[in-house]
C-alpha cells in the first residue's frame, strides 16, 4: 500500500480551499464595528480540518478562486453543493488581515471582483499572507453577506473556495 505524504504548502492550500463552507444564520465570533467592512456580515464557518483564525502563509504570491452559491431550495432534495443555487452579482473583497489585539479584522483592501453568473470569482495576483475576504449579495438578494479568513501562498490557486451564503 503506498502511503500518501503532504507538504505543508499543500495542506495549507487545501485549508484555504474549504475555509469558506457555511450553513449558519448565527453570526459568529467578534462583531464588527459599524465602519468596518465586516459590519453586518456573518462569520462564514468552516469545516473541522480548516482555520477560523489567521494561519501564516506568505510562501508566496497567489490567487484565489471559487464559486459563490447560496443553501439549497426546501424540497429539492439534500442540502448539497449539487444542489445549491449559484449566486451572481456577489462582491467579493480581499483585505489584508490585521489583528488588534487578539482579534482579527480587516486592514487595507487589497482586491475586488464581482461574481459572474455561474457565482464564479478569481481574485488573482494577491501577495503571500493572510486575509479577510468579504462576500457581500446584492442589496435585493435573499441572502447574507459573510466574511472568511484565508492564507494565500503560491498554492492557493490550485484549490477552489467554495463559499454558501446563509438565507436572511
Amino acid at each position: 500500500m503506498q502511503k500518501l505524504t503532504r507538504s505543508p504548502v499543500h495542506a495549507l492550500a487545501v485549508l484555504a480551499a474549504i475555509v469558506g463552507i457555511a450553513c449558519s444564520d448565527t453570526p459568529e465570533g467578534p462583531i464588527a464595528t459599524s465602519s468596518s467592512p465586516l459590519a453586518g456580515l456573518l462569520k462564514g464557518l468552516a469545516n473541522d480540518s480548516a482555520p477560523t483564525a489567521p494561519g501564516s502563509s506568505t510562501l508566496g504570491s497567489g490567487a484565489i478562486h471559487g464559486t459563490v452559491r447560496g443553501q439549497s431550495a426546501p424540497g429539492s432534495g439534500p442540502d448539497t453543493m449539487a444542489t445549491a443555487a449559484r449566486v451572481s452579482g456577489v462582491k467579493v473583497t480581499a483585505y489584508k488581515l490585521v489583528l488588534e489585539g487578539t482579534t482579527p479584522t480587516a486592514g487595507a483592501q487589497v482586491a475586488a471582483t464581482t461574481t459572474d453568473s455561474t457565482g464564479a470569482f478569481a481574485l488573482p495576483s494577491l501577495p503571500g499572507g493572510n486575509y479577510v475576504v468579504t462576500f457581500v449579495p446584492p442589496n435585493d438578494s435573499k441572502y447574507r453577506g459573510q466574511y472568511v479568513f484565508g492564507p494565500v501562498n503560491s498554492e492557493t490557486d490550485r484549490f477552489p473556495w467554495y463559499i454558501v451564503l446563509s438565507n436572511r
